[in-house]
């Protein structure tokens, strides 16, 4: 699938979901206090530097679908800004090298085989990241 396939759904995503929210809280229209309700809600759900991109992808769904400028609500914009203030982003852990070959010594392969693989592949750079969800030579045969 194209980046430009997985960007265009993530945008109609945020903006379904803008949807189901005014219908699940009876408002029709947008303005600014419509949307920051909407982006208080989201602020219990989701981390602050999620909160940005889901702005913008909104922003620009309003103003293709329903020729609103979002861009004119500093409130908005301030709200998010705000609630990003202190925000520290959690650091992903890294396995050691030990651990790494720990795992691929001793997790059974009827169950993390898949993962092994994917793991070689990576740590060896044949394939990059982006690379590995594309990869469609490889066949699944249950039987081996």
């Amino acid at each position: 699938m194209s980046n430009y396939v997985l960007s265009q759904a993530a945008y109609s995503k945020v903006y379904e979901d803008f949807q189901e929210w005014r219908r699940e809280n009876s408002v029709n229209g947008v303005d600014e206090n419509i949307l920051l309700a909407f982006f208080e809600d989201l602020s219990h759900k989701y981390s602050p530097n999620t909160l940005w991109p889901k702005l913008s992808m909104l922003r620009s769904m309003l103003h293709l679908r329903e020729k609103t400028d979002v861009k004119l609500f500093d409130e908005v914009e301030a709200f998010v800004k705000n609630k990003n203030k202190g925000y520290i982003p959690k650091k992903s852990e890294v396995l050691s090298r030990q651990q790494l070959k720990k795992f691929l010594r001793e997790a059974p392969n009827d169950i993390f085989l898949m993962y092994k693989v994917v793991l070689i592949m990576e740590i060896f750079g044949a394939c990059r990241t982006n690379e590995l969800v594309n990869i469609n030579q490889l066949k699944n045969k249950k039987n081996l």
